[in-house]
């Protein structure tokens, strides 16, 4: 949640889960802005704050002793598949046939933040792409282009 007026739907909502007891998320607004103030009295309630994404991650994930390095497939090793077992088997499953996003989360039966960061490493090291309809595929070693700056 960013900026919610004191009254606002959203804040209704995100009162719920909190009673509820889920988690939720809040990026913290000005504290001189009236748009902020419903936010900024969830912060107050309970609500957790977001300060950079490794906040987001760390709910989906659970807490990361170290943030990972990012992924810079080697354009040497470009054929020795992604690095990490958890992208590796994605890439796997793509290799084979493209997949959608959903039935390939169901096929791999792991907990969504798991998926959600195997696929991300997938995505940001260029190893999958994702065609008009949705679907995911393998991209192959010849026509990945190499990470940035190198």
């Amino acid at each position: 949640m960013g900026e919610a007026w004191p009254r606002s739907g959203s804040l209704i909502t995100a009162r719920h889960a909190l009673d509820q007891g889920r988690e939720v998320l809040v990026v913290p607004g000005r504290i001189d802005s009236v748009q902020a103030q419903g936010s900024n009295a969830l912060l107050r309630e309970g609500a957790r704050p977001v300060l950079a994404a490794r906040d987001v991650l760390e709910v989906l994930t659970g807490p990361f002793r170290a943030l990972p390095e990012p992924i810079r497939p080697d354009p040497i090793l470009s054929e020795a598949g992604p690095p990490g077992r958890d992208s590796a088997a994605l890439y796997a499953l793509l290799v084979d046939e493209p997949r959608n996003r959903d039935g390939l989360q169901r096929r791999m039966e792991w907990p969504s933040g798991r998926f959600a960061l195997a696929l991300m490493e997938l995505e940001m090291g260029g190893w999958v792409e994702e065609d008009r309809d949705g679907r995911l595929s393998a991209v192959p070693a010849r026509r990945r282009a190499p990470p940035a700056g190198v």
